[in-house]
């Protein structure tokens, strides 16, 4: 077995228990979003969610569901302006989805 000490070892940032079979994530970094900068966003494949969570001091200190029960999150990706692109599957199709910020 492995012998590895507790303070040899490096925990992870987030634990997804129950799993939520994350698929793509990114750590963001973008002008369409500053308010999200350094944060983590994360799409699920059984969970069928986009989900954004706050780091600080290396914790995930709060996790948001950005959008919730729409398809299953394949991929993520942030586009040269700071958008986001989503790869969503559902039984109907898929289909790549450019993410945008709403209009004051």
């Amino acid at each position: 077995g492995l012998d590895l000490a507790r303070e040899d070892a490096v925990f992870p940032v987030v634990d997804w228990t129950p799993a939520i079979a994350p698929s793509g994530f990114i750590f963001y970094a973008g002008k369409e979003f500053p308010q999200w900068n350094g944060n983590i966003l994360a799409g699920t494949l059984r969970a069928t969610d986009l989900l954004r969570m706050e780091v600080k001091n290396n914790k995930v200190v709060k996790t948001e569901k950005l959008i919730e029960d729409l398809a299953r999150f394949r991929d993520i990706e942030q586009g040269p302006h700071g958008e986001l692109y989503v790869l969503l599957e559902n039984k109907a199709d898929s289909q790549i989805v450019r993410l945008i910020a709403a209009p004051n």
